[in-house]
């Protein structure tokens, strides 16, 4: 697998940024970029709403290319010591 930096492109006061927090930077690994987004946003996102026996699925903020772009990075650049491979995790942030 592959580790993928995830960080913001909008600026801090785009309006989009209501629906979560702002991360500076994340670091996950993931076969895919699209992976790595929909990991991120599993680990980071608040719990979902739940609505009866259903949840309100909704996409995350890391899923917006307006808002997060995600290029191929290494376990070096997030200054951790990590295999590439295992499951896809959130590994740094």
């Amino acid at each position: 697998m592959a580790i993928w930096k995830i960080e913001p492109v909008a600026r801090a006061d785009d309006p989009r940024w209501i629906s979560g927090p702002r991360h500076e930077r994340v670091f996950v690994r993931a076969d895919t970029a699209a992976q790595a987004r929909l990991c991120a946003g599993k680990a980071l996102a608040p719990n979902p709403m739940v609505v009866g026996n259903e949840s309100a699925q909704q996409p995350t903020p890391f899923e917006d290319e307006k808002l997060y772009q995600v290029t191929r990075s290494s376990a070096n650049d997030a200054g951790v010591a990590v295999s590439e491979d295992g499951d896809p995790a959130l590994i740094a942030r």
